[in-house]
């Protein structure tokens, strides 16, 4: 989802996850599309594409120690490893977590 292939309102590129297995992304409401939108414009500020701005942002988060990436194709590890030398700033890391609250941060959904 966070690499940019899928669209709102298109169908799935033939050879992905998403056109192979349609059940895979459970869940593409138009929340969903929201936020990967809004995610992509910040990647598209901070001059990074959309997976590198991703994997840059998980490594930028204070509890994680390494990362694991799945790839299938060379350019993948690629931009993972160009991840690695990308920085977002603190700004950024707060404007994604408006985007997509972490749990932690969240309502309780019963005691609210």
């Amino acid at each position: 989802l966070l690499t940019g292939k899928y669209r709102r309102g298109q169908t799935p590129t033939a050879g992905t996850r998403a056109a192979d297995k349609p059940d895979w992304i459970w869940r593409t409401d138009e929340a969903l599309f929201d936020r990967l939108e809004a995610i992509e414009r910040l990647a598209n500020q901070a001059d990074l594409p959309m997976a590198q701005y991703a994997l840059a942002w998980t490594l930028a988060q204070p509890a994680m120690s390494s990362l694991i990436v799945g790839v299938t194709r060379r350019e993948q590890i690629e931009q993972a490893i160009a991840a690695a030398s990308n920085h977002v700033s603190a700004d950024h890391i707060a404007e994604v977590d408006k985007v997509c609250p972490p749990p932690w941060q969240q309502p309780d959904p019963v005691r609210g």
